[in-house]
Formats: structure tokens, C-alpha cells, sequence
């Protein structure tokens, strides 16, 4: 499985676990990647279409999609470029990923020491109170020195 493909199959994991959003296929042509989801609520598709504006990623209504027509059920295209530029060797897709994960953990779903590392493989910051103190160290920046 090339990293373009494995990166897709986690950001499909990771959308998965949004309450009321389901990933109904997804699809890699040339340098872009395609996910197709369904939303069970507004307030599900207002979080996708806040994360995807965060990451650049185009967020579009897919009513001809096999399962609209039958079900009667909205569903949504998530098209992601893949597309490297400056350290983001796999574009918006990683950007996207690393959105989820800061969201899934400020929400309690995804522990500090697993968003952590995951962030770590994608070159995202980093979540929790040690990290902030290490920022703010670093920043020569801390509660005495404000």
C-alpha cells in the first residue's frame, strides 16, 4: 500500500469516529483523494465543513451518488489534494488528518499519547499541557514572565 493510500485509510478511520459520519468509499486518482460521507446530523456536517475549511480541503454535495438516490440521504465528497509542498510531503490530505486529530482529542475521543504520536508521524503540533509548557519554555514565555 503506497502512503498516499495508507494516509487516506487512516483519515477514513479517524472520520469514523465523528459521531453521526460514516465513510462510505473513498478514492485516489493521481494526485487527489476522494471521500465520500454521509452525515446523520447538521451539526456532524458543520464539523466536517469546519475541519475541511481548516485543512483547504473542498467539501462538496454529491446528490447523484448511488446511495442519495436510494436512500434519500445527503451525501458529501471530500476531495483532498495529495499534492506535497514546503514539509507536507503529502499535501492537504495530511493537513486534513492532522485537523481531525486535534479535533477528536479536544473532544475527548482520541487520548494525548495516541494523538500525540500520530501527530508526530504527520509533523503537526502536538496536544496537551506538557506541550504547551514546553512551547512556551521554548518561547522563553511562561506564567512568571508574562
Amino acid at each position: 500500500m503506497s502512503p498516499v493510500d495508507q494516509l487516506v485509510s487512516e483519515v477514513r478511520r479517524l472520520l469514523g469516529l465523528l459521531t453521526d459520519i460514516k465513510v462510505l468509499r473513498s478514492r485516489v486518482s493521481g494526485e487527489t483523494a476522494i471521500l465520500e460521507i454521509v452525515s446523520h446530523s447538521p451539526s456532524a456536517t458543520l464539523a466536517v465543513e469546519l475541519l475541511c475549511a481548516a485543512a483547504n480541503v473542498s467539501v462538496e454535495s454529491n446528490a447523484s451518488s448511488d446511495d442519495s438516490a436510494l436512500y434519500g440521504i445527503t451525501t458529501w465528497d471530500l476531495v483532498v489534494s495529495t499534492r506535497g509542498f514546503d514539509l507536507v510531503p503529502h499535501g492537504y490530505l495530511q493537513l486534513l488528518a492532522i485537523h481531525l486529530v486535534w479535533h477528536l482529542h479536544a473532544i475527548g475521543v482520541i487520548p494525548e499519547q495516541a494523538a500525540n504520536a500520530l501527530l508526530d508521524m504527520w509533523h503537526g503540533g502536538r496536544v496537551g499541557a506538557r506541550q504547551a509548557i514546553q512551547a512556551g519554555a521554548a518561547l522563553r514565555w511562561g506564567p512568571n514572565e508574562v
